[in-house]
């Protein structure tokens, strides 16, 4: 292949499945969008449960979404299929599908740490604690 026609593949290639997000601590998840808001097509039944609060709910998982709180919800969900209670929590965070920027404050808070109390303490502080630079972002709410 002429060295013109490879140059001008590999630009093409470069532009190609890329953007220019780049996660920080400040904003970690990628814009998105957040599916099928009515649940009309794409939605799977995942759970029915019975609340004594809220009575019959059934749960449902747009496969579509792509906003951040579904971000975080497959970030949340690779810690947990990784971490079966015997697994060091620590290396299931650094493994994850989480954002680079909360993987490492994650391992930044944790200092090290080896105990279990320590690497919870550690994901209450970046994911799940009210000011947590990972927590899920602020979603409108949204009823069909």
């Amino acid at each position: 292949m002429p060295a013109h026609r490879l140059f001008a593949l590999l630009i093409v290639a470069a532009g190609c499945g890329g953007d220019d997000f780049t996660p920080t601590l400040a904003d970690p998840w990628r814009p998105g969008s957040p599916g099928d808001v009515d649940c009309t097509s794409a939605c799977e039944d995942i759970a029915d449960v019975d609340d004594a609060h809220a009575g019959a709910l059934v749960l449902f998982h747009d496969p579509t979404a792509t906003d951040g709180l579904a971000q975080f919800g497959e970030c949340a969900r690779s810690v947990l299929a990784c971490w079966t209670g015997d697994a060091d929590l620590a290396s299931c965070v650094a493994a994850s599908v989480c954002p680079r920027p909360c993987r490492d404050e994650y391992a930044r808070i944790l200092g090290g740490a080896t105990d279990l109390d320590a690497q919870t303490a550690a994901v209450e502080a970046v994911f799940l604690d009210e000011s947590a630079p990972c927590a899920p972002p602020a979603t409108t709410e949204v009823s069909p």
